[in-house]
């Protein structure tokens, strides 16, 4: 059952039910004028759940909570990069959960892939969980500044990220607002004509196209290239 459904059926079922606390209302229910305000009332519903969502915001708890249905073993193809050794792989379920959560929620045309994140969490912080540089915090480097852009009506349109900048040293809480954020960020890549989730990446990174020297950008697309070749290594 989809949510705008279930969001349908719930009005009319509080509807129903306020409108049955007393006999008069009753009356007035089976009244031809109550019926057509009943239907007027019905068609309003549900344009308005067609066409207004209302909007989320994720704390701790619930991020927690949703990540606690993901997967413990990775199905993706998820690939492994050899720098790293063991520590390359901890945060993979993770990494699949969160990129497979926010395509469903966004449902991009291109949509964001798994080996992307990882080669930019590699770039950002060697899987460092608990890095603190300056104001960037964690496995994606999230800055304090971010922690505002992500609960700001005016930033974003819905799913807002209400956390604190500690929060950021847990990697799941890190992952999921990071992999939020470069959702934001491939819609700011797109306004400027810029397509594809490297460009996104590009905008997570803080550098802009015209940039002589981006060394995070090559950082990036070397461990990316690495992860797709050992992809090829193995389907050959």
């Amino acid at each position: 059952m989809t949510q705008t459904l279930k969001k349908i059926l719930y009005c009319m079922y509080t509807q129903v039910s306020n409108l049955h606390r007393s006999k008069a209302e009753e009356a007035q229910f089976a009244s031809p004028s109550g019926f057509i305000y009943y239907a007027i009332w019905l068609k309003s519903a549900i344009y308005f759940s067609m066409f207004r969502e209302t909007p989320i915001t994720l704390l701790a708890k619930d991020i927690h909570a949703i990540a606690g249905g993901f997967p413990h073993a990775v199905s993706h193809a998820i690939y492994p990069l050899p720098e790293f050794q063991a520590k390359g792989h901890q945060y993979d379920a993770l990494i699949v959960g969160w990129t497979n959560h926010w395509n469903t929620v966004f449902e991009p045309k291109e949509t964001l892939e798994p080996n992307l994140v990882k080669a930019l969490i590699a770039s950002e912080s060697s899987f460092n969980a608990t890095i603190v540089v300056g104001e960037a915090y964690g496995l994606m480097q999230i800055m304090t500044k971010t922690l505002e852009y992500l609960v700001n009506p005016t930033e974003l349109k819905n799913h807002f990220i209400q956390l604190q900048p500690v929060d950021l040293l847990d990697a799941n809480l890190n992952i999921c607002t990071g992999i939020r954020w470069l959702f934001r960020k491939k819609q700011i890549a797109m306004s400027k004509h810029c397509l594809g989730w490297r460009e996104a990446v590009r905008e997570f990174k803080g550098y802009k196209i015209t940039d002589p020297i981006q060394k995070g950008m090559h950082r990036f697309d070397t461990l990316y290239r690495t992860m797709n070749e050992t992809r090829l290594t193995k389907s050959s």
